[in-house]
C-alpha cells in the first residue's frame, strides 16, 4: 500500500492522509489537544501584542496642549486619507478639496420613472373562475360557543 501512494505520488512534495495518521499514531487525545491549545495560544498572543504595545508604551496625551492633540490628530486624519485613497485609487487632493470645502457627496439622478408617468397597465382582463371565487367574500364556519362555568386549565 506505502508503495502504491509513493509511485502515485512521484513529487513527494504532498503528504497523503496515510502519511498524517501515521504521524498521530501511538499518540495520546491529550498531546494533541494540548499542542492545538498552544498553537492557538500563540496566534492569540502574537496577533495581540502591537495593539498591546501601543496601549502601554504608547504616547500619553492627556498632557498635550489643545493645539498639539488637534495637530495629532489631523495627521492621524491626513494619513487616513491617504490610505482611503491609495486603497480606492483616488487622488488624495481631490478628497481633501472636497472635504475642505463641505461639499456633499453628489446625489444620484433621479430615477426616470419619477419623472415619465407610467404607462397604463393592460385593460383588465376577465378574471378566470377562480379569481372570481377568491373575490367572493363568504361567512366561515359557526364557532361555538365556549360557556363561562368551564375552566379549561384546570
Amino acid at each position: 500500500m506505502k508503495e502504491e501512494q509513493t509511485t502515485l505520488n512521484p513529487s513527494g512534495d504532498e503528504t497523503t492522509p496515510v502519511e498524517l495518521m501515521e504521524s498521530f499514531q501511538g499518540r495520546s487525545l491529550k498531546s494533541i489537544v494540548v499542542f492545538t491549545l498552544i498553537i492557538h495560544a500563540l496566534i492569540l498572543i502574537g496577533t495581540s501584542v502591537p495593539f498591546l504595545i501601543e496601549k502601554v508604551a504608547g504616547k500619553d496625551n492627556s498632557e498635550l496642549s489643545e493645539d498639539e492633540r488637534i495637530e495629532l490628530a489631523v495627521k492621524k486624519a491626513t494619513s487616513s486619507l491617504r490610505d482611503i485613497a491609495d486603497e480606492h485609487g483616488l487622488n488624495v487632493q481631490d478628497i481633501s478639496n472636497q472635504f475642505a470645502s463641505g461639499a456633499k457627496k453628489p446625489k444620484a439622478p433621479a430615477k426616470d420613472s419619477a419623472k415619465k408617468p407610467t404607462p397604463p397597465a393592460d385593460p383588465e382582463k376577465p378574471k378566470s373562475t377562480i379569481e372570481k371565487e377568491l373575490d367572493v367574500k363568504a361567512d366561515g364556519p359557526e364557532i361555538p360557543k365556549v360557556e363561562d362555568d368551564d375552566d379549561l386549565f384546570k
